[in-house]
């Protein structure tokens, strides 16, 4: 693996640091300011103000996490990471370690890494309550096993052959599937409030695990 580069932003000490079960730095989170750049990103993916409340902000600087990502970059020949987000009640200690498709019990495409370029589906899984958590993720998709509209793939394991990643399209809703903690890095913590009243959300609290949605059979092409 190629000599770790400090990402462009990083703070270089500081922030609160998380060990791994070895002792060993496993990230550092720092607080920062919700730029107005960030509040664009939010925009475009589908914030609405009068919905939720940005209570913190934090980046998360994990070398090792990084470190994953650009080697799964390189062997693939592809550069492009994508900015996806991901609902998840998990504590602070446990997103420091990256986030583990083994902890994922299931979902619409299988047990694995679930993501979504839109926040109103990520803030479904976010917990149940007023107070949630969504992280800002980068993702490495590579080549993209693409599931026809509103159909389903409960029994996969991990992503068909010859592909990096599923992509699916459950209610109108794209959602991304990858099976290996190595394709994603969480660059940001945001903890909110969710201001309006939410009874008619019933998706589940398990981290990243899509609702299962109904319908049989596929159709499957490739996205590079």
């Amino acid at each position: 693996m190629a000599e770790a580069v400090l990402p462009e932003g990083w703070a270089n000490e500081g922030g609160e640091v998380f060990h791994d079960d070895r002792g060993r730095v496993a990230a550092t989170y720092h607080d920062i300011p919700l730029s107005d750049s960030m509040l664009e990103q939010l925009t475009a993916a589908g914030f609405d103000g009068k919905k939720f409340r940005v209570k913190r902000v934090r980046r998360v600087q994990s070398m090792r996490q990084v470190g994953y990502v650009r080697q799964t970059l390189h062997d693939d020949g592809d550069a492009k990471m994508t900015t996806l987000y991901h609902g998840t009640t998990a504590r602070d200690a446990s997103l420091a370690k990256g986030l583990d498709d083994r902890l994922s019990p299931g979902g619409c495409f299988g047990p694995g890494l679930y993501f979504t370029p839109r926040l109103g589906k990520a803030d479904r899984y976010a917990g149940r309550g007023r107070e949630r958590r969504i992280l800002v993720c980068g993702v490495a998709l590579g080549r993209i096993y693409l599931v026809a509209k509103d159909h389903t793939l409960h029994t996969l394991r991990r992503e068909p052959h010859g592909y990096d990643s599923v992509q699916g399209e459950i209610r109108g809703v794209v959602e991304h599937v990858v099976y290996e903690r190595r394709r994603a890095q969480i660059n940001y913590i945001i903890d909110y409030e969710r201001i309006e009243d939410d009874d008619e959300e019933k998706g589940p609290t398990t981290p990243g695990v899509a609702k299962p949605a109904h319908g049989a059979g596929h159709a499957g092409k490739s996205v590079h």
